[in-house]
């Protein structure tokens, strides 16, 4: 018993004698640095930034608008079909005055005898529809028609300047909301070819322009998705709720 004691305090003693002079200091120990790793997120946590539409700088991406569409819808199917060839698209609308049709007519008569022999002539050159029309503060006038093309009412014009008398295009106008198609376009991609599509505004052929500038807190045309978005593993039900 007494040997076992004195075994004991020997095996004592020679790890104290260990830990206190021979096992190496934690001092001394190099402390890595933490890695940095990059945070994991799901794909319903990832959202596009508000691009701004800045002018191009060379070599860079340009915006340019194309429309106007007369109606929400048509700027929607504009920018499906012109999307797949954009880095980006974005649909917004603007007020404009628009040319509803073109009225052409005959004025400065002196008198009611001067208003029926232009009348009488406008007729008997075809002009079925030719009209006096009523007294106003712009003198006595008689309407030869309303036209909803310009090459329509020019080429009536034309005709009533061959009887002799001196017509007028008016253009009659409405205030109207139009819609466009903002296109992020990369170096070197030329721009839409307008023929094809369609929805635009009768009386206002399509044509593309410069994007307007749009402010930092204004959403410029937002980035196409990629094709395909590649996650490790499928989301559980709580992080579909979360994103």
């Amino acid at each position: 018993m007494r040997t076992l004691f004195l075994a004991l305090l020997l095996a004592n003693l020679a790890f104290f004698a260990w830990a206190r002079w021979l096992a190496p200091s934690t001092d001394d120990a190099t402390i890595s640095a933490p890695l940095s790793v990059p945070k994991i997120m799901l794909a319903g946590e990832r959202r596009a930034s508000p691009m701004v539409v800045a002018a191009a700088g060379p070599g860079g991406p340009r915006c340019v608008s194309v429309g106007p569409f007369a109606t929400a819808g048509h700027a929607a199917s504009a920018a499906k079909i012109l999307g797949s060839g954009a880095l980006g698209t974005r649909e917004r609308s603007e007020s404009a005055t628009l040319v509803e049709s073109y009225w052409v007519y005959v004025g400065g008569f002196a008198s009611a005898p001067d208003v029926m022999d232009a009348l009488r002539r406008l007729r008997g050159a075809g002009f079925a529809e030719a009209e006096a029309m009523p007294p106003s503060p712009e003198g006595r006038r008689v309407s030869a028609g309303t036209f909803r093309e310009r090459e329509r009412a020019d080429s009536a014009a034309a005709r009533v300047q061959r009887l002799g008398l001196q017509p007028v295009v008016a253009e009659r106008t409405r205030e109207a909301e139009t819609f466009w198609v903002d296109l992020q376009l990369a170096p070197g991609i030329a721009d839409p070819v307008l023929e094809t599509l369609q929805g635009g505004v009768p009386s206002a052929p399509l044509q593309s322009k410069s994007c307007p500038a749009v402010s930092a807190e204004s959403s410029g045309p937002v980035p196409n998705p990629p094709a395909a978005d590649v996650i490790g593993r499928a989301a559980t039900p709580d992080e579909a709720s979360i994103a």
